[in-house]
C-alpha cells in the first residue's frame, strides 16, 4: 500500500510538470496567434516584421509539440527497472519519450539503454563497459493521468552464466505477459514495450545503417515493430544532431490512414508515409498513362470471379511475370539488342578511323550509361578523335554521325511497345501472344515501365535526402519494385517486414525472402509467435494451409473456440443476421468491443450493410473503394482483399464456401488472412457449404457447427 502510494505521488510530480510545461507552451502559442492573420507596413516596421515572421513559425511548430506533450500526459511512463551499477542502486522510470526538468531526467526513453535493459530483462548486462544488475521491472497501467495499478516481474537470477533463452522463456510463459495480452484492445497498434520479446527488441535496436528484413506470422507484431524501429533511429539520429528523414510505405492508402491515426504516441516528426501504389505513380515519367480499371473491386478479385480456374491463373502469372527478375532481364537483352544495332556499322567511307570495329569500341565503352546519354556521350567522344586527326574535315562528317546517332534517342512507351511485340523474346507462347496484343498499361506494368526509363533516361532521383525506408507487408512488391527502391533512394538503409503465408495478391509479389536478401545483404530474421489471436484462432487459421512457408505459434490460450454457424436457407437474410446479432454482435456491443464482418467483395458488403440496416442495426461502415476510415463505427464491413494488416476483437467470416474459397494455394493464403484479424472471437456465417480448406478445421477446431 505504501509502494503505491509513493508511485502515485510520483506520477502527480511528473504530471505537475508536464502540465507546467504545456501551459507554457499554449501560452506562447496564444501569444503568437494574433500576428498569424495582423496585417500591418512591414517595410516600414521591423518590429512587426520580426512579429508576424515568429508568429508563423509558432503556427507551424508549436501545435505538433502541443499535441504530443498532450498525449505524453495521458500516460508519461509505462514501467521502472530496478538496476545497480557502479552508482549503486537505482529506479529509472521508463517511457516512450524522454522527460526531463531542471536537469533531472525523471523518465528514460525506451530507446535510451535503460529501455534496452527494461525489454531484456536479463539479470546482468554490459552497456558501455559498465555492468548493470537487474533485479525487477515493474508495469504500470497509467490511464487518463491517473495509476490504475502496477504489476511487479521478478527478474530470473543463477549462480551460471546468463541463459538469455531461459530468461525469455520465463517471460514468455509468465502470467503478467498474459494478462497484457488479454486485456488490450483493437481500435487501432497499440506500443509493444510492454510485451516486447528478446528478437523484437533486438531488431529495433540493430544499427541505423544496417538493412533489416523480418519474417513474422500474423499477429507478431511486425507493424508497429516497424514504428518502434523508426522512433528509435529518430532518437539515435537525433542524439548524434543528424540530418533525419524517413519514409514508411504502407500496402495501401486504408492501411496508410489506419498507422497514422492509431498509432501509438512514438514521436515519427520525420517520417512521410506513403502508400506503394503512390510511390511508384510519382516515379513514372511523366505522360505515360495508365488505363483505369473498369471494376470496382481489386483486379485480383476481378481474377476470382470473371475466369474459370485456368484462364485466371494464366492471366494472374502473366501480370505477375512482369514485375519478376526475369522480366526486366529481358528488357535489357532487347535494349542491349537495339544498341548493337546502331552501332554495328562502318562509316569509313566518310573516314578511315570510324570503321566498324571502331564504332563497336565506341559502343563497349558507353554501353552502360542509360541509352539517350550514350548516344551524346559517344557522339561527343567521336568528335573529339575527328578534331585530333581529321581536324578540316569535322563539320562534314560530324553532322551526318550525329544525325544517324541521335535520331534513334528512345521514348520509353515506344520501347516498351515494341518489346511487347517481340515474341521470339518469350519462351512462354501464352504471355507472348498477350504480350503481343496488349494496347494499354496496367498498373503491373509500372515497375517495368520505370526500369526502363532508367535504362533508357535515367529517372531523376525522388527525395534522395531520405536516410531510412521502411516497408510493411513487404511480401507483396514485386522483385523490380525492390530494385527501384534500391535505385531511388541509394543512400538510404531499409527496414523491410512481410508474412509470405500473407501472400494473397495473385497478380504480384514475391514468392520467396531469397530473391531480394542479395539485394539488400540482410540475412532473413523470423518472428514465430503470434501475440494477437489466440492459440485457438492460430491454430484453426494454419489448419487452412496447404503449404506454409512458415508457421506461428499462439502466445495466449483462451479457451474459446471459433464457431461456425450455418445460415437456414428456408428463413430471410433479415432472419438469420437478426439471429446472429441477438446471439453475438449485441453481446460485443455492450463490452465496446471492435467488430468486423469480412466479405468476398465490396457489393457483397454493401448488401450486408442494407440487410443490417432494415434490422435497426444503423452504425455501420462499409469500407469501399474510396478506403474510408476505420472504427468511425461499431461495425466494420470490408471484403477479404482490404482487411490485411487490420486487427479486430471479434470477426465474422461470410461464407467462406468452395466456391469464394477455392481449395488451392493461393485460396489458403486469403483465408489464413482473413483468420487471423481475429484477438478474441470468430463466427463463421455459411450460406453454402464450407470451402475444404476448412475440412480439418470443421473436425478439430471448431465448436457449434450448427444451424442458425
Amino acid at each position: 500500500m505504501e509502494d503505491l502510494q509513493s508511485e502515485k505521488e510520483y506520477l502527480r510530480k511528473v504530471n505537475n510538470i508536464l502540465s507546467g510545461k504545456l501551459r507554457n507552451l499554449e501560452a506562447e502559442y496564444s501569444y503568437h496567434s494574433p500576428y498569424v492573420y495582423a496585417i500591418g507596413d512591414m517595410e516600414n516596421n521591423w518590429e512587426f516584421e520580426i512579429k508576424k515572421m515568429n508568429a508563423l513559425q509558432a503556427k507551424k511548430t508549436l501545435p505538433p509539440k502541443i499535441d504530443l506533450l498532450k498525449k505524453i500526459l495521458e500516460s508519461p511512463y509505462f514501467g521502472k527497472i530496478y538496476i545497480e551499477d557502479e552508482i549503486g542502486k537505482r529506479e529509472i522510470y521508463i517511457g516512450e519519450n524522454n522527460i526531463d526538468h531542471e536537469d533531472v531526467n525523471l523518465v528514460s526513453s525506451y530507446s535510451s539503454s535503460y529501455g534496452d535493459i527494461f525489454a531484456k530483462k536479463l539479470p546482468i548486462l554490459s552497456i558501455n563497459g559498465n555492468k548493470i544488475k537487474l533485479f525487477k521491472t515493474r508495469h504500470f497501467n497509467i490511464h487518463n493521468r491517473r495509476l490504475c495499478g502496477y504489476k511487479d516481474y521478478e527478474v530470473l537470477h543463477t549462480e551460471k552464466k546468463t541463459d538469455l533463452l531461459e530468461a525469455y522463456k520465463k517471460y514468455i510463459t509468465s502470467d503478467f505477459l498474459r494478462n497484457q495480452l488479454l486485456n488490450r484492445g483493437t481500435k487501432g497498434l497499440k506500443p509493444i514495450f510492454q510485451t516486447i520479446d528478446q528478437l523484437q527488441n533486438e531488431i529495433i535496436r540493430m544499427p541505423v545503417n544496417q538493412n533489416v528484413l523480418v519474417q513474422g506470422v500474423p499477429g507478431s507484431g511486425k507493424t508497429t515493430l516497424g514504428l518502434h524501429r523508426l522512433s528509435y533511429i529518430i532518437y539515435q539520429l537525433d542524439k548524434e544532431k543528424m540530418f533525419t528523414k524517413i519514409l514508411a510505405i504502407c500496402p495501401s492508402n486504408l492501411f496508410l490512414s489506419y498507422i497514422q491515426e492509431q498509432a501509438p504516441n512514438l514521436n515519427l516528426k520525420s517520417v512521410k508515409f506513403q502508400s506503394a501504389r503512390d510511390i511508384f505513380f510519382s516515379i513514372l515519367p511523366k505522360g505515360i498513362n495508365i488505363a483505369k480499371p473498369k471494376i470496382r473491386d481489386d483486379l485480383t478479385y476481378f481474377f476470382n470471379n470473371k475466369f474459370n480456374i485456368d484462364k485466371r491463373g494464366m492471366y494472374a502469372s502473366w501480370f505477375r511475370n512482369k514485375g519478376s527478375k526475369g522480366y526486366v532481364e529481358l528488357m535489357e537483352i532487347y535494349l542491349k539488342g537495339i544498341k548493337h544495332q546502331l552501332f554495328n556499322r562502318d562509316y569509313s567511307k566518310l573516314h578511315p578511323l570510324l570503321t566498324n570495329s571502331f564504332m563497336l569500341h565506341v559502343l563497349k565503352k558507353y554501353e552502360t550509361l542509360p541509352f539517350n546519354s550514350m548516344l551524346l556521350r559517344a557522339a561527343s567522344y567521336i568528335e573529339q578523335r575527328l578534331e585530333i586527326i581529321a581536324k578540316d574535315q569535322v563539320d562534314f562528317i560530324l553532322p551526318v554521325i550525329k544525325r544517324d546517332l541521335l535520331k534513334y534517342k528512345l521514348n520509353t512507351e515506344k520501347v516498351y511497345q515494341g518489346f511487347l511485340k517481340t515474341k521470339r523474346l518469350f519462351s512462354n507462347r501464352e504471355f507472348a501472344e498477350l504480350n503481343f496484343n496488349q494496347n494499354k498499361w496496367y498498373e503491373e506494368d509500372i515497375p517495368a515501365l520505370i526500369y526502363l526509363s532508367f535504362l533508357i533516361d535515367n529517372v531523376p532521383q525522388k527525395e534522395v535526402d531520405f536516410n531510412h525506408i521502411f516497408i510493411d507487408e513487404g511480401q507483396d512488391l514485386t522483385y523490380v519494385q525492390y530494385v527501384l527502391l534500391k535505385k531511388v533512394f541509394k543512400e538510404a538503409s531499409f527496414t523491410i517486414v512481410g508474412d509470405l503465408n500473407q501472400e494473397i495478391f495473385l497478380q504480384r509479389g514475391i514468392e520467396s525472402w531469397d530473391f531480394i536478401i542479395p539485394l539488400f545483404k540482410s540475412r532473413l530474421l523470423k518472428l514465430n509467435y503470434n501475440y494477437r489471436s489466440s492459440k485457438e484462432i492460430m491454430n484453426l487459421a494454419t489448419s487452412t494451409l496447404i503449404a506454409p512457408s512458415f508457421t506461428g505459434i499462439g502466445v495466449i490460450e483462451t479457451g474459446l473456440k471459433p464457431k461456425a454457424l450455418k445460415f437456414d436457407g428456408y428463413k430471410s437474410d433479415i432472419y438469420n443476421w437478426g439471429r446472429i446479432y441477438k446471439e453475438h454482435i449485441a453481446k460485443w456491443l455492450q463490452k465496446n468491443e471492435s467488430i468486423a464482418i469480412i466479405t468476398n467483395s465490396i457489393g457483397e458488403s454493401e448488401n450486408i450493410s442494407i440487410t443490417l440496416n432494415e434490422i435497426g442495426i444503423k452504425n455501420t461502415n462499409v469500407v469501399g473503394t474510396s478506403e474510408s476510415n476505420l472504427y468511425i463505427a461499431n461495425i466494420t464491413i470490408i471484403s477479404a482483399l482490404q482487411v490485411k494488416g487490420l486487427e479486430f476483437d471479434n470477426i465474422i467470416v461470410y461464407n467462406p464456401s468452395n466456391r469464394n474459397y477455392p481449395h488451392d494455394v493461393y485460396f489458403s493464403k486469403l483465408l489464413y488472412m482473413v483468420l487471423t484479424r481475429a484477438l478474441h472471437n470468430i463466427i463463421i456465417a455459411l450460406v453454402e457449404p464450407p470451402s475444404k480448406l476448412l475440412y480439418k478445421a470443421e473436425s478439430e477446431f471448431l465448436i457449434e457447427n450448427r444451424r442458425i
